[in-house]
């Protein structure tokens, strides 16, 4: 019986981080649409891009390496 509680405890702190995630959602959607209407919008566009390009290489050189052994 406790074991159901507990379990029903981490499904509510879930669902309440999940609603947290949604209500981010149209404040992220407001500001991109808000930067690139502007006239430097080329600019915000080519940041994000390469703000995502530095993350994928980081995360393939953190699994490359993992797979080289040097992280462990």
């Amino acid at each position: 019986m406790e074991e159901e509680a507990e379990l029903d405890d981490l499904m509510g702190a879930e669902d309440r981080v999940a609603g947290a995630r949604k209500a981010q959602m149209p404040k992220a959607r407001a500001f991109w649409h808000a930067a690139t209407r502007g006239r430097y919008w080329p600019a915000t566009v080519a940041v994000a891009l390469v703000v995502v390009g530095v993350l994928i290489y980081f995360a393939v050189l953190i699994i490359a390496g993992m797979f080289a052994g040097i992280v462990e």
